[in-house]
C-alpha cells in the first residue's frame, strides 16, 4: 500500500489571508458556534471525527444550507465529510477533479480563500486548510439569510489543520498488517490485497483479508470480511473481525462454526449496526490435494479457476452482526477438491462494483485468462490493473485474494 502523502508529492508552505480573529469574534451571533465548533475539534481522536465536526462546525458559524471538506489526491480533491447536500457528487468520499473550477478544488488548487456569488443570493465560500502533508479546503454553500463573513471560517480551518496535524501519523507498512495477514503453511501460495476507499487511507479498510494456520501444519484458512462502510468506524470493527478470525482458526472449528464464533465477538465489541459480509474457507491439505470447506455470510462467491474455467463457489446467507445472536448460526455450504494448479479468488465487492455497475463478468474474464499464470502475485497483479487501474473513480474498499497449491 502507498503512502498516502507521497501521492501528494511533496507539501508546499500555502500562504492564507490574514486572519481577522477581532472582527469574527466580535459578533455575538458567531461566538457561541465558533467556540462550540473548536472545542469539539479539540476533542476529535480520529480524521472522520476531524471531518465531521468541521463541517458541522462550518454549517453552523454561518448558517449555511450545506457544508463539505475536502483534500487533495493527485490530481484530485477527495471529499472527507458533507453536510447538507442531496447529490452524490458531494457525498463523503465523492471525487473532484482538481481542474474543475469549482470554489472547493479552486481552494485546494491555488491554496487562497476563494468566493463565488454574491451577498443576497446564492454564494459559495471555501477556505483552505493545510498541514506539512496534507492540503484541502472547507466549503460552505450559503442561502441569502447565510452570513458571507469568511473570518471565522478561516479560523475554524486553522483549528481544523492543527488537530488534523496532532494526529500521529500511520505507517502505510502499519495500515497493511491491520488489512491483509499472510501466515499461509508452506503446501499453501497466497497473495493478498487491500485499498482502502478514497479519503480513508489515514484511518484503513473495513475490508479484511486473513491468510493463517489452522490447528495443525495440515490445515490453513482463507477468510476474507467487508465491514458495512468505510473510515475510522468501519477500519475499528475490521480490526475486530481479524483479530476474532486469527483466534478462532486456531480451535479447528468448521468455516460455518468460524463465522458463528466470529458473528458472536462483534456483538461483544460494541459493533451494533455495522454489519459484515465474509467468506471462510477451511483448506486441509493431504496426499498433495485439499479439501475446502466454504462458507459465506452475505458476501460474493469464492471463485475457482481450473483449466482456463473459473467457477463460483458457495451459497450466501446473512451477514455477520445483523440478526440477534441467537437467531443466526452459520454451516459451511459446500466442500470442493482443489488440485495441483487450481487457484481460488476471494473479493470484495469493492472489487466489482462502480455506481450501479457490477462488473462482476469483467472480473471473471480477467481471472479466466489470468489464472494461466498459476502465480498467485502475477494473478493478483493483472486483476487489479483489470478492476482497478482503468482510470475509473473507485469509492469503496477493496479486497482480493488468490490462493494456489505449491
Amino acid at each position: 500500500m502507498s503512502d498516502p502523502s507521497n501521492a501528494l508529492g511533496p507539501a508546499k508552505q500555502i500562504q492564507s489571508p490574514p486572519r481577522r480573529v477581532v472582527e469574527a469574534t466580535s459578533r455575538p451571533e458567531t461566538v457561541a458556534p465558533l467556540v462550540a465548533a473548536l472545542v469539539r475539534l479539540a476533542g476529535a481522536a480520529d480524521v472522520e471525527a476531524i471531518a465531521n465536526e468541521a463541517v458541522t462546525g462550518a454549517a453552523q458559524i454561518t448558517a449555511a444550507r450545506a457544508a463539505a471538506i475536502g483534500v487533495q489526491r493527485g490530481d484530485s480533491v477527495v471529499l472527507l465529510s458533507s453536510t447538507g447536500y442531496d447529490c452524490e457528487a458531494m457525498a463523503a468520499a465523492a471525487v473532484l477533479p482538481l481542474d474543475a473550477g469549482l470554489p472547493l478544488t479552486e481552494c485546494v488548487r491555488t491554496g487562497r480563500t476563494t468566493t463565488r456569488g454574491r451577498p443576497g443570493g446564492p454564494m459559495w465560500i471555501a477556505v483552505p486548510v493545510a498541514t506539512p502533508n496534507l492540503r484541502g479546503g472547507l466549503l460552505v454553500s450559503l442561502t441569502p439569510s447565510s452570513s458571507d463573513d469568511a473570518a471565522p471560517l478561516e479560523i475554524l480551518a486553522d483549528a481544523v489543520a492543527a488537530a488534523l496535524s496532532r494526529l500521529d501519523p500511520v505507517a502505510p507498512s502499519d495500515l497493511t498488517a491491520r488489512s491483509v495477514v499472510i501466515e499461509s503453511p508452506p503446501w499453501l501460495a497466497a497473495a493478498a490485497y487491500v485499498q482502502p476507499a478514497p479519503g480513508a487511507e489515514l484511518v484503513g479498510a473495513g475490508d479484511v483479508v486473513a491468510v493463517v494456520p489452522g490447528s495443525d501444519p495440515e490445515i490453513g484458512w482463507l477468510v476474507i470480511g467487508d465491514v458495512c462502510g468505510s473510515g475510522a468506524a468501519a477500519a475499528a470493527t475490521a480490526a475486530d473481525f481479524r483479530d476474532a478470525v486469527t483466534v478462532l482458526a486456531g480451535a479447528d472449528p468448521s468455516p460455518g462454526g468460524l463465522l458463528t464464533g466470529v458473528d458472536r465477538s462483534l456483538r461483544r465489541h460494541d459493533n451494533e449496526g455495522r454489519h459484515v459480509t465474509a467468506a471462510a474457507v477451511r483448506l486441509r491439505h493431504r496426499a498433495g490435494r485439499v479439501q475446502a470447506a466454504i462458507a459465506i455470510a452475505g458476501h460474493p462467491p469464492v471463485l475457482r479457476w481450473r483449466r482456463g474455467e473459473v467457477t463460483p463457489i458457495g451459497t450466501s446467507s446473512l451477514p455477520l452482526n445483523m440478526l440477534p445472536a441467537e437467531s443466526t448460526s452459520y454451516d459451511e455450504d459446500v466442500i470442493v477438491e482443489l488440485l495441483p494448479g487450481d487457484l481460488l479468488l476471494a473479493y470484495t465487492d469493492g472489487v466489482v462494483e462502480r455506481g450501479t455497475d457490477d462488473r462482476s463478468d469483467l472480473l471473471v474474464e480477467v481471472f479466466t485468462r489470468a489464472g494461466a499464470l498459476g502465480d498467485p502475485d502475477l494473478v493478483l497483479d493483472l486483476l487489479l490493473r483489470a478492476m482497478a487501474g482503468s482510470g475509473e473513480t473507485v469509492r469503496d474498499d477493496l479486497a482480493l485474494a488468490v490462493i494456489a497449491l505449491r
